[in-house]
């Protein structure tokens, strides 16, 4: 699956990553990629500093969607 991924990712002109904001400073099973890969992360909520203060450094672009 996480080889998919990565084909399609390589494959693709933009990147997004759609996330829960409670997924933020956890840890998974598997490794995709690094976090500067994606073009856009969108989530719920504002992360915590930290968090933001990493996509700002990876140079990723930050939505949050409220409802």
């Amino acid at each position: 699956v996480v080889q998919t991924k990565r084909l399609m990712m390589a494959a693709a002109a933009r990147k997004y990553l759609l996330v829960d904001h409670g997924k933020f400073g956890r840890t998974a099973l598997h490794f995709l990629t690094d976090l500067k890969a994606f073009d856009t992360v969108f989530t719920g909520r504002e992360p915590q500093p930290q968090m933001r203060a990493a996509l700002d450094g990876a140079g990723v672009s930050l939505t949050v969607i409220a409802e």
